[in-house]
């Protein structure tokens, strides 16, 4: 996966992206029930910051994580005390026990089945003990791939749609349970093949 490019895709994107993705996550308030007022939360792969400004709003310490500059700047200019800071999901810095909850958002499908194994292992170490990690991803059995980017169709954009059952055999391995899980088959994409998939799972 070449992540330069699709760092540069959602620089383009940015202003778009915000306006298009508004409102939190569908399923966003399903994880409050498993987390308290005062947790600590890391958003990665928070795009504009709609997610993580949210949750600080509801009470909670929040920390979004992007490698888009374009996304940071937009999300840091939202009214919260959420903090904002620009970040490879693949390398983080963060101590081992530091946070109750971990969002991962739309950050697998770019990345190759090996990382996304390091980072569910990186995730356990980060995570307190019963942690939760929220998940959301595109899932399907089409591999990588290289499509029009839907918000700027002079773009392109590389996925890799891994299959559902990959990821819940992954999250087994590195010592999550899945909590509660959703589906949805419609996307922007409009291609055969592509769901929508949530994911709340706990650690063990």
């Amino acid at each position: 996966m070449d992540q330069k490019k699709i760092i540069l895709t959602y620089d383009s994107i940015a202003n778009e992206y915000d306006k298009l993705y508004a409102k939190p996550s569908c399923h966003i308030k399903e994880l409050l029930n498993y987390i308290s007022k005062d947790s600590v939360v890391l958003d990665l792969g928070c795009g504009a910051g709609n997610n993580a400004t949210y949750l600080s709003k509801m009470g909670y310490n929040v920390t979004g994580m992007d490698l888009s500059d374009n996304m940071i700047t937009i999300a840091k200019n939202k009214k919260s005390d959420a903090k904002f800071i620009k970040g490879d999901v693949r390398k983080l810095n963060f101590k081992n026990d530091s946070c109750d909850s971990i969002i991962s958002s739309y950050i697998f499908c770019h990345l190759s089945k090996t990382d996304v194994e390091k980072c569910l292992a990186r995730f356990h170490d980060i995570l307190r003990p019963g942690g939760m990690l929220f998940i959301e991803s595109f899932t399907g059995n089409l591999g990588e791939i290289t499509i029009p980017e839907p918000m700027n169709n002079a773009l392109t954009i590389d996925f890799n749609i891994m299959a559902q059952n990959d990821i819940e055999l992954l999250l087994a391995a590195n010592n999550f349970k899945i909590i509660k899980f959703w589906i949805h088959d419609d996307t922007e994409f409009g291609l055969t093949g592509i769901q929508d998939t949530c994911i709340i799972a706990k650690k063990i």
